[in-house]
């Protein structure tokens, strides 16, 4: 399962939004999209050679009219996105944290400001870890 809905349920629940998982949609101007990306290689092991844990990487654009809007959407999610071992939806996180803090990154084609930070997240995985399988 993806990491974005569990992010997204995260927003939802601390009331930060509205989100849309992938690509930004035409409208609402003001909207925090999540995206993933490739993330770093997996560390722990089972006895079997099946990771155990998994790296994720997840981009975080907030959209607005303008710029101090845009800011204060991002800002909001960078509180809400860092934490450390939680369960989200039934899947157990060891950590998210943000590569860096919320910059501004420019306009999109209808004039409203970008800010955006990246995410790294460590998750451990259940599936397919039994020596039987």
């Amino acid at each position: 399962m993806s990491v974005l809905p569990d992010l997204q349920t995260l927003l939802t629940d601390r009331g930060v939004g509205p989100v849309t998982l992938g690509r930004r949609p035409a409208s609402p101007d003001t909207i925090l999209a999540l995206q993933t990306y490739q993330g770093d290689p997996n560390r722990l092991y089972a006895e079997t050679g099946v990771p155990a844990d998994e790296r994720l990487a997840v981009q975080v654009v907030a959209r607005a009219r303008n710029q101090a809007e845009a800011e204060q959407l991002a800002a909001r999610a960078f509180d809400a996105l860092q934490f450390h071992a939680r369960v989200i939806n039934g899947r157990r996180y060891r950590h998210s944290r943000a590569n860096q803090h919320p910059a501004y990154i420019g306009i999109d084609e209808n004039d409203r400001a970008l800010v955006s930070f990246n995410l790294t997240l460590r998750r451990y995985r259940t599936a397919g870890l039994d020596k039987e399988q």
